[in-house]
């Protein structure tokens, strides 16, 4: 399964999303992005993932990096990991219980899905998002 993943900045601060306490792994926060669909290309999936999730039409779209992960050895996610540097239109929570702008630092204080630890750490240690 692939998924694609948008690392949204704005004024030095990015944005993140704690999952429903419905959905596996609730309360976890993450960054908004979701499944990609069947013949659906991974930046398509991106912008119709913040639509739904966020309300949001995203552009200025750059890839960042990609890697697998196994959560719990039951199935293998691919996730695509892009920088999003703008948006029109207001963010509601659509799916999610909150959200936050955070700095890079104020990351590590929040209980993030294990697959996202290893972005994370990559851009707090690359200055990946150049914020």
């Amino acid at each position: 399964m692939s998924v694609v993943v948008g690392i949204l900045v704005k004024d030095n601060k990015i944005l993140i999303a704690q999952r429903s306490r419905k959905k596996n792994h609730p309360l976890k926060w993450e960054f908004p992005g979701g499944k990609v669909l069947k013949n659906e290309g991974l930046e398509s999936a991106l912008i119709r993932e913040f639509q739904e999730e966020l309300s949001i039409k995203i552009s200025i779209i750059k890839p960042l990096i990609q890697y697998k992960y196994s959560y719990k050895r039951k199935f293998e996610t691919s996730l695509h990991f892009f920088k999003i540097s703008d948006f029109s239109g207001s963010i509601k929570m659509n799916v999610h219980e909150s959200i936050e702008w955070v700095n890079l630092t104020g990351l590590l204080k929040f209980d993030f899905l294990a697959g996202d630890m290893k972005i994370i750490n990559y851009i707090i240690n690359n200055d990946a998002i150049n914020l």
